[in-house]
């Protein structure tokens, strides 16, 4: 840092934002000359070139860290950034985007100091843009908390919710101010301590514990609950997190409680008894996370084999209770989870915390604002966040993508590492762990990683194992989670410059056993994981897979809150559980609460999963004892049109056929959506899942469907196209009574974009939703007087190492073909298929299936059908 060039910066930085803070500008933007304006836009053209954000993607630290400037370079670029604006404010002092811009320069500096006249001297002007002002009241906000002056910080962010800014408005000039007040604010108003009771949880729980437990004798007897009064361990405190857990819990159902540490004090008449850990003669389970819970009339207990142990017992505590009666029920409980590690996710704000300790997900995903760079706004949330997770004993697990799979930068260069050792560190600091993603945007490689190491084999692997070990090395509790860029297989094919198995090889060679490691399953968006698949992962890697369920959904991969999740069971074997190190699922709190629910259910006892069960529970404990009742109805009549892909409304020409059904089920799940909103509005706003999606879909598809635009004209260029290459492959001629039928023609699947070239009807594994198209012919003369011919022009994708794919071809409910189809992956081709003439009606039917049993719709085994023409011989 040049201190003499600082003073000097300083000084213009100050003099420049006092001229606006006065008043009026010197000149008005009106009086600007030509000359003037034509300098300004060179220098802001200049700026551009060197400019920085907090946004790790923004010139400076890309000259740094992916473009490997030299320190004299970088450092120029630093003072030339500032100079440049600094001109722009001496020719122009009410240029108000340029003074948030040189706030935010410094502050990313750390030069709270010589940011704060900036945002200042936009706020003194009387007609702001939302954008100005909301980023001004941000910068002021960063500025505060690097002054550690928590309250100003508080103020500002709060000054900028009550404006109302629209929050998509401000999208247009980088991060939404709103949106990071809001999620700041939540962090930073209040005493610090977890926020544990956003959502109001458990609403109702039938005063059984969940998920459903290992050992519980549950008896139809109940304890009042007028006032509790707890004895607490020796190592736990009234601070402790479990306590004030309870105790708010306690204090919302509207029961007294009080706290002792003196087992041999009398109670109060009529005082409850609830000892933490403090009672020898209840062995909890020697499981990791096991507890033990005993309710008599008398008292209850709560013995934890460890800190998540007397965290899940003091949850099952609270879901015993009866809040209606203020009661509590008579039960004895062992209990543990069988697989360790459960993980969810969703935005780091409220009631995520919540949500994850009572479905007793021990580790949390948080898709946490870094995208945008490392505020100090955005670094308190992480941290934040982090401390009130492990004040439970949970994992709060960061996402750096844009350190990682956005950015590029390369490995090999010390400045990377120290960049990411800076960064996990600090989450460490807290009690934080990291989620650290190469997945799809890993290649290709940094040209000075390419060049020393050859391949991602040869070094990605040794670098996580040597930052990983750098932060244990503080931060024995540290954990990560990886997502390689090979995260699928055996059967999703892996295009990438690279071998995959060398690649995970090498993970098992060179990278420390104790960093999970991401597996989808056999494709990119797996559903059944076989035995043989999960040790093909594990033998690779070197240690039992992470799996992340990458599509969990029913309808079109959406939720619609009451789904049965019986695929829990379905989609792994018996022992599963025991092979793999975690479970993630890819949805939030927000958009598949019940998924994430039933999920931990399974997760935590296997045997015991009962998925007509679990759903309900789920929705009771999350929305209340009738929200089912007032859904479930409508999901099932929403669920009959799953055959219509989202996008563009749904529509197909099918769909023309069925707008009487349409209109009725639109018309219902709007009806249960509004009861549903008016029984719970707090949770449906909360935690709305796709079924208000869901509804406004089916709605749409309706409208469509009743007034559908003329679907021929508006894919007329590429039925065109198609008719021309049927022509020319096979020779179609009409005069000749030769039938065509375009991609659009045919009925029962979606028709797909031009890859590679055509479009062309989809159709998935037997199991899915597209797993068919059907279409009619005449048959003309009739009868027949000889065999049909039918051509099809597809491309086909089987599972890897696996045979092409099958399909069954039937001619009015008679199959005329059935087994390995003809087609290949990468070059269009067309197969012949014989229709007998006996088989043949005036009008026929044709149907064709893709017959494989898979119920994947993102991946192989899939056919896809360019054409199909039927000829006379």
């Amino acid at each position: 840092m040049n201190l003499k060039k600082m003073g000097m910066l300083q000084a213009i930085a100050v003099g420049c934002a006092l001229l606006v803070m006065g008043g009026a500008s010197v000149l008005g933007a009106d009086a600007l000359t030509p000359e003037t304006k034509a300098k300004i836009k060179a220098l802001e053209e200049a700026s551009g070139k060197v400019y920085v954000r907090w946004s790790p993607w923004t010139v400076q630290p890309m000259a740094k860290y992916n473009d490997l400037k030299p320190d004299a370079e970088l450092e120029k670029m630093r003072v030339d950034y500032l100079n440049l604006l600094q001109e722009i404010l001496t020719l122009d002092p009410n240029r108000l985007a340029t003074h948030n811009d040189l706030g935010e320069a410094y502050l990313c500096e750390g030069h709270a100091d010589l940011a704060i006249p900036h945002f200042e001297a936009v706020l003194k002007v009387q007609k702001l843009t939302e954008a100005e002002k909301g980023n001004a009241l941000i910068g002021l906000a960063d500025a505060a908390l690097l002054k550690n002056d928590k309250a100003a910080a508080v103020r500002y962010l709060k000054e900028l919710v009550a404006c109302g800014y629209k929050p998509d408005n401000n999208r247009q000039n980088g991060p939404n101010p709103t949106m990071q007040a809001q999620q700041a604010l939540y962090y930073l108003d209040g005493d610090g301590s977890p926020k544990i009771d956003d959502f109001k949880l458990p609403f109702y729980t039938g005063a059984k514990v969940f998920p459903t437990a290992q050992e519980a004798v549950y008896k139809d007897e109940f304890v009042p609950l007028k006032r509790v009064n707890l004895v607490l361990g020796k190592e736990l405190k009234a601070s402790d997190a479990r306590v004030k857990l309870l105790r708010q819990k306690l204090a919302r159902f509207g029961i007294e409680s009080d706290i002792t540490n003196a087992p041999q004090q009398q109670s109060k008449a009529g005082d409850f008894i609830i000892k933490i850990n403090a009672d020898d003669k209840l062995v909890p389970p020697e499981n990791p996370q096991g507890y033990a819970l005993s309710v008599t009339k008398s008292g209850a207990i709560v013995s934890g084999r460890d800190k998540l142990g007397t965290t899940w017992g003091v949850v099952s505590l609270i879901q015993l209770i009866d809040q209606a009666k203020k009661a509590i029920r008579v039960c004895e409980i062992h209990d543990w989870p069988a697989l360790k590690n459960r993980m969810s996710q969703g935005q780091s704000g409220p009631g995520n915390l919540e949500h994850t300790l009572f479905t007793k997900m021990n580790l949390f995903r948080g898709n946490t604002p870094f995208s945008e760079g490392r505020s100090p706004l955005r670094r308190m949330i992480v941290n934040t966040a982090s401390e009130w997770y492990a004040a439970f004993g949970l994992d709060f697990y960061t996402t750096i993508r844009s350190y990682t799979m956005g950015s590029g930068f390369p490995l090999t260069s010390e400045r990377t590492f120290a960049l990411h050792k800076e960064i996990l560190s600090e989450m460490a600091a807290h009690g934080g762990s990291v989620y650290f993603p190469y997945d799809d945007a890993r290649f290709p490689l940094h040209p000075e990683d390419l060049k020393k190491s050859g391949a991602g084999a040869n070094q990605d692997a040794k670098y996580l194992d040597r930052l990983f070990k750098a932060i244990r090395k503080d931060y024995p509790d540290f954990r990560m989670v990886f997502c390689p860029p090979f995260y699928f297989g055996p059967d999703g094919p892996a295009r990438y410059p690279e071998p995959r198995d060398e690649y995970l090889k090498s993970i098992a060679r060179d990278l420390d056993p104790a960093v999970e490691v991401f597996w989808t399953g056999p494709r990119v968006k797996g559903f059944e994981k076989r035995p043989d698949q999960v040790k093909w992962i594990t033998d690779l890697i070197g240690r039992k897979p992470a799996v992340s369920q990458n599509a969990p959904g029913r309808h079109n991969l959406y939720n619609y809150l009451t789904d049965e999740m019986p695929y829990w069971s379905t989609w792994h074997y018996d022992g599963f559980v025991n092979d793999i190190g975690l479970f993630d699922v890819n949805t939030s709190v927000t958009a598949g609460p019940t998924v994430i629910a039933t999920l931990a259910d399974y997760l935590w006892n296997p045997k015991g999963y009962d998925s007509r069960r679990s759903i309900r529970e789920s929705v009771a404990m999350l929305y209340g004892e009738k929200m089912f009742g007032i859904l479930n109805p409508a999901t099932e009549e929403m669920a009959k049109f799953d055959k219509y892909p989202y996008g563009a409304s749904g529509f197909t020409p099918d769909s023309t056929n069925d707008v009487p059904e349409l209109e009725r089920v639109a018309k219902f799940a709007q009806e249960r959506y509004d009861q549903a909103m008016a029984y719970n509005p707090e949770s449906m706003s909360n935690m709305p899942g796709y079924f208000g999606a869901a509804v406004a879909y089916m709605k749409e598809a309706a409208k469509k469907a009743k007034n559908p635009p003329d679907y021929f004209k508006t894919f007329a260029k590429e039925i065109g196209e198609t008719l021309a290459l049927a022509v020319k492959e096979v020779g179609v001629d009409k005069s000749k009574g030769d039938m065509y039928r375009s991609p659009f023609e045919c009925q029962g699947s979606k028709v797909t974009g031009k890859s590679p070239g055509r479009v062309f009807d989809l159709l998935y594994g037997a199991r899915s939703q597209y797993r068919q198209i059907r279409f009619g012919f005449e048959c003309d003369p009739f009868p027949a007087g000889a065999d049909y011919e039918l051509f099809l022009c597809g491309l086909s994708e089987p599972n890897i190492g696996k045979p092409n794919v099958k399909i069954r071809v039937s001619v009015n409910g008679k199959p005329v073909f059935e087994g390995e189809c003809k087609f290949q992956l990468k070059d269009w081709s067309v197969q012949k298929i014989v229709i007998p003439f006996p088989d043949m009606k005036r009008n026929n039917q044709v149907l064709i299936e893709n017959i494989e049993d898979s119920d994947n719709i993102y991946g192989p085994p899939w056919v896809g059908i360019n054409y199909v023409v039927i000829k006379k011989t």
